[in-house]
């Protein structure tokens, strides 16, 4: 009479475990099929990114250390700020860093893919109150820092060094090689010259590419 109970209870354990483990098999597979591998950055947009970087001769500077490029993995570069350039389909950076004299001068271009996206971040970064120059679309200069924008460019340069004023200069400098090498024109995109001119504030324009 043992044995039909015990055949019983055995099948019982059996299907119980099944029932347990399926649920735990799906799962393993849900996330092991929602991985999606990094894209790598296409040789022709390291080129193009390379190919605006200063000549570091020309400026009688050195670069220090390798140019660096980064896609999808940006957030190694600048951290928790990435997720800005990504809301704005951030194409790639190119990034480099010079010394000249007792200077360090970073040089990061951003390629948005076209204008309005880079207008938009830099839209995002900057404000009115800042101190704006004449490089680019559009520019500021600020202690440590020069940002402007031209075309599907996104340029941002920061320096550090004794004298102050001789580091703006530096920037100045570093921006205008930069802006010379990109093809693209200065102008506004087209969409952000529809907006009234009329009591406008300066430099308030902005672009958001995904609703607040």
């Amino acid at each position: 009479m043992m044995k039909p109970y015990f055949e019983w209870m055995t099948r019982f354990g059996v299907v119980l475990f099944l029932v347990l483990a399926l649920p735990l098999h799906g799962i393993t597979q849900e996330e092991e099929t929602s991985v999606t591998p990094k894209k790598d950055i296409e040789q022709s947009v390291k080129d193009q990114l390379a190919a605006l970087l200063p000549d570091a001769k020309s400026l009688n500077a050195q670069l220090d250390g390798e140019v660096e490029f980064y896609g999808e993995n940006l957030y190694e570069l600048i951290d928790g700020a990435a997720g800005i350039f990504h809301d704005y389909d951030f194409v790639a950076l190119g990034h480099a860093v010079y010394k000249r004299d007792e200077s360090d001068i970073t040089v990061d271009i951003y390629f948005m893919g076209k204008p309005l996206n880079a207008y938009g971040v830099f839209s995002i970064e900057g404000s009115p109150d800042y101190n704006y120059v004449d490089i680019g679309t559009s520019a500021y200069l600020e202690d440590g820092i020069l940002n402007f924008v031209q075309g599907s460019y996104y340029v941002k340069i920061s320096a550090y060094g004794n004298d102050a004023e001789q580091v703006k200069s530096l920037m100045k400098e570093f921006a205008s090689s930069v802006s010379s090498q990109i093809k693209e024109g200065k102008e506004l995109p087209e969409l952000l010259k529809l907006l009234p001119e009329s009591h406008l504030v300066a430099h308030s324009k902005g672009y958001n590419l995904k609703a607040p």
